[in-house]
């Protein structure tokens, strides 16, 4: 991700102010830094993120409030969208993961390898 394109989202759809993006970047920087696993929900994530922050007794109630708010900006919306746009520009992405899936079935694959190929091409695409 590009901080910088996270943040002209969040200004742009009028999410939170010119003053406060600085730090919603900032927070969802930190989220990333943690490398949380790809198999967790994004609750889940949520969850593991502010547990971390819970830790910090620097922090106050309202910070982790917006650290966490900033965060599911960016998983729920940020992320979407920006997947949504990846995908529009290729409008036969949806034939190469059928097709993909397919070849992986005739040489029986794991259905668990299966869907941990076709998500990895899905964030290639999404990440383009």
């Amino acid at each position: 991700m590009e901080h910088s394109d996270y943040k002209r989202y969040i200004e742009r759809n009028g999410l939170v102010g010119e003053d406060k993006s600085g730090y919603f970047v900032s927070w969802v920087r930190r989220f990333l830094e943690l490398n949380l696993s790809d198999g967790l929900s994004n609750e889940d994530k949520v969850r593991q993120f502010d547990a971390r922050l819970a830790v910090d007794e620097r922090l106050k109630d309202w910070q982790r409030e917006q650290a966490r708010h900033a965060v599911e900006i960016y998983m729920n919306l940020f992320l979407r969208d920006a997947g949504t746009k990846a995908m529009s520009s290729y409008p036969h992405f949806s034939d190469v993961l059928e097709r993909m899936r397919e070849s992986l079935r005739l040489k029986h694959y794991a259905l668990r390898t299966e869907r941990t190929y076709l998500d990895r091409v899905f964030q290639y695409m999404r990440y383009c």
